[in-house]
């Protein structure tokens, strides 16, 4: 069912401080200012993109408060203290629906007989539970998902669809782990000899702690001993690799394509940028 809100709605979600022109319009979704349509919103949150609003299709626009511009003929500027906050709100309007599960386990997956499996939870098509797996309540474990021996998955945790997680890994409530990702593969340890190199093993663990989120296509190695841990709150966008032994503190976000390198620590509300090493 398509979603349709006036300007004068959208402000009031928002608390504008004042919109200018037809307060009657309405869009029926979201988009940017160069790619927006008539009868869809976009935003302005930098000046230095004035030509690009002056040329937009956008019925609708969230601008800077201070912005002395009137709106062009057919067009309504909504102004805000945060255009681009405000933006992340009227996006929630037409957000779609969440998926819903079928709070059960498909014929379809493999359950071994050792693993213990909760309350309310969803196992989906191919997916595996090895030997002595724990599935805390309420989690969704989607098609194709692998948890390894001796994992733990805490309550309300959702794995998206191919998420490899190895043997005796912990996995904190409320988590999201994206599609691809794999957690405790082994960590790159070699030691030279006159042989070559020598595979050193890798016997500890990935502990991931509760409300942290992990990106699409992920790699966070398992510890050469006790465990490479990834602390409460902490956000991971796609194709991050974080190596053996890390310690990631609370809150802190690793953006795409960073590297952190083994028994690096990072303290807590950390941001390491796009492509950055550590």
């Amino acid at each position: 069912m398509e979603k349709i809100f006036s300007a004068a709605e959208i402000a009031e979600l928002v608390s504008a401080a004042a919109v200018k022109g037809d307060p009657g319009k309405t869009v029926n979704g979201v988009n940017s200012l160069r790619l927006a349509k008539e009868n869809e919103l976009s935003f302005l949150s930098n000046g230095k993109y004035l030509n690009v609003m002056h040329s937009s299709a956008a019925s609708v626009i969230l601008v800077p408060a201070d912005l002395a511009e009137e709106p062009a003929e057919g067009k309504t500027l909504i102004l805000c203290e945060n255009p681009d906050k405000a933006f992340t709100k009227v996006c929630g309007l037409f957000a779609p629906a969440e998926p819903v599960y079928e709070m059960t386990v498909s014929p379809m997956a493999y359950v071994a007989p050792t693993a213990k499996i909760g309350a309310n939870v969803h196992i989906g098509p191919t997916a595996v539970i090895d030997d002595g797996a724990e599935i805390g309540d309420g989690c969704i474990i989607r098609a194709g998902a692998y948890i390894g021996p001796d994992c733990k998955i805490g309550e309300k945790t959702t794995i998206h669809p191919n998420v490899s997680i190895m043997r005796s890994c912990l996995v904190g409530k409320r988590c999201i782990i994206h599609a691809g990702t794999t957690i405790g593969s082994d960590g790159f340890g070699y030691t030279p000899s006159f042989r070559g190199l020598i595979k050193v093993p890798q016997n500890g663990i990935v502990q991931i702690d509760d409300d942290v989120e992990i990106g699409a296509n992920c790699t966070i190695d398992r510890a050469r001993f006790s465990k490479t841990w990834i602390k409460k709150g902490v956000k991971i966008d796609n194709l991050v690799h974080v190596a053996h032994n890390v310690i990631v503190g609370e809150s802190s976000a690793l953006i795409g394509q960073c590297g952190i390198a083994g028994s690096a620590v990072l303290g807590r509300g950390c941001a390491i940028g796009a492509q950055a090493g550590i």
